[in-house]
């Protein structure tokens, strides 16, 4: 815990170090100040599993329920600071283990400071899944967060699989969610474009990445980041 606290304040100070960098590139190949310009915001999200890969069950959980601990208190401490939340299976954890605070998690999701992301149950491996089971699992996702939390989650969140489902659009627009995001193996040669089933269904899709992450210098380092790392920015942008 104490080194993710050191490697956000690393972060900050790295910000405030670059003259608080504006995550604000021109995304195309005129010259700069001609082009439009893009506004790139970076929201924190604990990635997890759940069934204890590479560990037991308990350690997994354990840990995970303290990332989004630590992110709930940045959110405490720090007025400009939201993160997304994903999988109802951390949901649980957070009720049975610190149900003191579900209501602090409740205002900041009203005040829009922290997105329930996935309308699914969990983040499945897609391509081991059969049709049901993808339909069960926005379905019964759906159903939790309406009656325990009230709200209705508009993604569906596949941030880290290695393949993906012929009718996951289908499934998609069919469950009436705004989009899916997804990693790795873009079929498409942009990161954000209509996925069509064979059926004809279409859903808009969003891949951030051809790989799993396109910075990993933002989770290595041991350094504060300076002006001219984010400088490089527009030119590996996928």
């Amino acid at each position: 815990m104490t080194k993710r606290r050191e490697f956000l304040k690393n972060m900050v100070a790295g910000a405030a170090l670059a003259g608080s960098v504006p995550m604000t590139f021109a995304l195309d190949s005129r010259p700069a100040g001609s082009a439009p310009e893009t506004t790139l915001y970076l929201i924190p999200n604990t990635h997890d599993v759940v069934s204890g890969w590479l560990t037991d069950f308990q350690v997994e959980r354990n840990t995970s329920l303290n990332n989004y601990l630590d992110h709930l208190d940045r959110v405490r401490d720090d007025p400009n600071y939201k993160f997304a939340f994903s999988e109802v299976p951390n949901l649980l954890s957070l009720i049975q283990f610190a149900p003191e605070r579900l209501g602090e998690l409740k205002q900041r999701i009203a005040e829009g400071r922290v997105e329930l992301c996935n309308a699914c149950f969990l983040e499945s491996t897609i391509s081991l899944s059969g049709g049901e089971t993808l339909v069960q699992l926005i379905v019964q996702g759906l159903r939790w967060y309406e009656q325990v939390l009230k709200i209705r989650p508009r993604y569906a969140w596949m941030i880290d699989i290695v393949g993906a489902h012929q009718q996951l659009p289908q499934f998609v627009a069919g469950c009436g969610l705004d989009a899916v995001f997804f990693t790795r193996h873009n079929p498409a040669s942009k990161n954000v474009f209509w996925w069509v089933a064979p059926d004809g269904t279409r859903a808009l899709a969003i891949c951030n990445s051809p790989i799993y992450i396109d910075f990993p210098e933002l989770f290595t380092t041991k350094e504060p980041l300076t002006s001219a790392y984010f400088e490089t920015w527009p030119s590996r942008l996928p």
